[in-house]
């Protein structure tokens, strides 16, 4: 015995579920930012640390020890930094330097 599935009708199926989904997320989304701003915390930082979160440990890490890297060269003057080898590089933490290079 052969089953018939209608494709085309489990397709438009799937996609209004998808729709629904979707929009039901956007609006759970911006109440709750909504409550976060009323209760005085601002939504921009934690925007940031909910895409920091979601990061994968060693891409966070090697992207913070950039900006580490980055801001201490704006304040000490380039000269003064030099990014570390791999070889110094230890578990991710170097006394005010970057991650390794590449």
């Amino acid at each position: 015995m052969d089953v018939v599935v209608a494709g085309d009708q489990l397709r438009t199926i799937i996609e209004r579920i998808g729709h629904v989904e979707s929009e039901i997320k956007e609006l759970t989304e911006k109440e709750i930012y909504l409550e976060t701003e009323g209760n005085g915390f601002d939504v921009r930082i934690l925007r940031d640390v909910i895409r920091r979160r979601n990061q994968a440990g060693g891409e966070r890490d090697e992207q913070e020890g950039l900006i580490d890297l980055y801001l201490q060269a704006v304040q000490e003057g380039s000269a003064a930094i030099k990014r570390p080898t791999a070889a110094s590089w230890i578990g991710g933490v170097q006394s005010g330097a970057g991650p390794p290079d590449p």
